[in-house]
């Protein structure tokens, strides 16, 4: 009896052992290695710039038609006539003046008979002055002199009045119109200094650069949005 007893004890002390050695975990292992990094995409293209915008033309001024009577004239000749016409708005320090006048007389413009002055008229040999109308700038004053002369001839009413009333409605004669522009509205804002940016030459430049010719009378009016 007692050996069977031992038998017994050590079969159970056996299968104790043995559930015990099975129920516990062994050693993690380690970690594996580290795969290698994807490869970087392909950067997106960049947009577009956009448009640069326009210069505003607030401050553009521009007159008003003149229409010249024969009272008008200060000093007046067969050959000569002087014309006071009203100057406001002008800042001679700051600002470009551009003075057109329309003739129905001069039928051989390719302007439409639009011509800024000082405007000059040859005669045949290309060189002798026929014709000229200039402009003499008062703005102390506010006022500006359109002078008209004939060098060969007596001027016809028709080359510096204008007459509504005319008969003919495409020869009515002359009347005259002035634009001012002002310089940082002439000339961009990257000129390099006021006497720079206020002068004819450089606007007439910068009107070229972008495709106006400042003789072009419709083209001037276009870009500034001034009405005919």
């Amino acid at each position: 009896m007692k050996t069977t007893l031992k038998i017994l004890s050590c079969i159970f002390l056996g299968v104790g052992l043995l559930a015990i050695g099975c129920s516990k975990d062994g050693d993690p292992g380690s970690d594996g290695l580290q795969g290698e990094q994807g490869i970087q995409g392909e950067p997106g293209q960049d947009g577009e710039d956009g448009v640069d915008g326009k210069d505003g033309n607030a401050n553009v001024v521009a007159s008003d038609w003149f229409h010249p009577t024969e009272s008008d004239f200060t000093s007046s000749s067969d050959s000569h006539k002087t014309l006071p016409l009203p100057l406001s708005n002008y800042n001679v320090n700051e600002d470009v003046l551009l003075v057109y006048y329309y003739d129905q007389y001069e039928n051989n413009s390719s302007y439409s008979h639009f011509y800024l002055i000082p405007y000059y008229r040859y005669h045949i040999d290309g060189q002798t002055i026929d014709k000229s109308i200039t402009v003499d700038i008062r703005p102390t004053f506010y006022k500006m002199y359109v002078k008209i002369t004939s060098y060969s001839r007596n001027l016809s009413p028709r080359e510096y009045l204008w007459e509504p009333d005319a008969l003919n409605p495409e020869n009515k004669g002359v009347r005259f119109r002035y634009v001012i522009i002002p310089s940082n509205t002439a000339t961009g804002k990257n000129a390099s200094s006021p006497s720079i940016k206020n002068s004819f030459e450089y606007t007439k430049k910068e009107l070229s650069n972008n495709g106006i010719d400042i003789n072009d009378y419709y083209a001037v009016c276009d870009y500034y949005g001034i009405a005919y």
